[in-house]
């Protein structure tokens, strides 16, 4: 069967052939892109299961000890959409394929002491020229925004905490970077955008304004943030575990505390399957959220709304 993840394309679907199941007790399959080529960095997960794995250098995934019925599996890696959809495994085991779709991605930002206090950094474009213009702005903090110099230069005087830096120019993809500001020093940035290639997604950008309005209104009693820094810092492996640490109650999987937003939604997955290295910036919330809207991805039957699930209390912002 075929399994769409993201905005799947009819075209490409007829390009890449399903794989048969590989026998009884078994999941397994393909994870690729819209061209079907295959995705060697993608990790699978089923939900039910709570069981995850790395796909190989082929694309190629399997689950073994799986009894038959319908489940519920995601897919996900740096660069390409994430998302979630039903396979149903029978009697000779179920197969899939995960067809994955490409985002705007730019070399990965480097983050770096620095002896003055505050957000400091250079911005250049993947062929590591400066670049004068780019807004670059700490969402929520209070320290507004400012615009690269002529030598990509930025520098704005934002306190000690965790963060979600936004970088954006015309013509250019638009760059999310979580930083920690340590108390006594500051943090200085290095990042590449790469040009944009298709239209502004609105519905990212509505995302992006909910995100700075929910940091703006928080408060440090009902709400935790965590970057991929200070995760590492506190030695916490997954999402899960940081939700449970600040929670500081049990966390049951299936309800909205074990299940996050990805990217500000529809997609939702598991916490226990968001791996700390992943995560730009996590918001874990111990209040209930409102739940996000159901969507459908072009009303194929097969194709499990991304929206689907518990409505989820906390939100993760992905490294891309």
């Amino acid at each position: 069967m075929l399994l769409g993840l993201c905005c799947l394309s009819t075209t490409a679907s007829a390009q890449v052939v399903a794989p048969r199941p590989a026998g009884p007790n078994t999941l397994s399959g393909l994870v690729v892109d819209s061209a079907g080529v295959p995705i060697p960095t993608a990790t699978v997960y089923i939900v039910e299961l709570k069981r995850q794995v790395t796909v190989r250098d082929n694309g190629a995934f399997r689950f073994d000890s799986v009894k038959a019925g319908a489940y519920t599996v995601g897919a996900r890696a740096i660069g390409y959409i994430s998302g979630t959809g039903k396979v149903t495994v029978g009697a000779d085991g179920g197969a899939a394929i995960i067809e994955m779709v490409r985002v705007s991605f730019a070399l990965p930002s480097m983050i770096t002491n620095a002896s003055r206090g505050g957000l400091s950094g250079v911005i250049g474009d993947t062929s590591f020229r400066a670049m004068a213009g780019v807004t670059v702005r700490v969402l929520g903090s209070g320290a507004g925004s400012t615009v690269t110099d002529s030598t990509g230069e930025f520098f704005l005087p934002v306190k000690p905490g965790n963060y979600m830096v936004r970088l954006e120019r015309d013509g250019f993809g638009r760059q999310m970077i979580g930083v920690t500001v340590p108390e006594k020093e500051g943090r200085r940035i290095a990042a590449w955008m790469a040009p944009r290639s298709e239209q502004t997604n609105p519905m990212e950008a509505m995302h992006l304004f909910d995100l700075e309005q929910r940091l703006i209104r928080r408060g440090p009693v009902g709400s935790k943030l965590y970057t991929r820094e200070s995760l590492a810092r506190l030695n916490i492996p997954d999402a899960r575990e940081a939700a449970q640490r600040f929670l500081a109650r049990p966390i049951r999987d299936g309800d909205a505390d074990g299940c996050a937003l990805i990217n500000g939604g529809p997609q939702q997955a598991p916490l226990w399957s968001i791996s700390a290295e992943d995560i730009e910036l996590l918001e874990v919330y111990d209040a209930p959220r409102a739940r996000s809207a159901k969507t459908s991805l072009m009303n194929n039957p097969t194709i499990a709304a991304m929206g689907s699930g518990p409505g989820c209390r906390h939100t993760v912002w992905l490294r891309k």
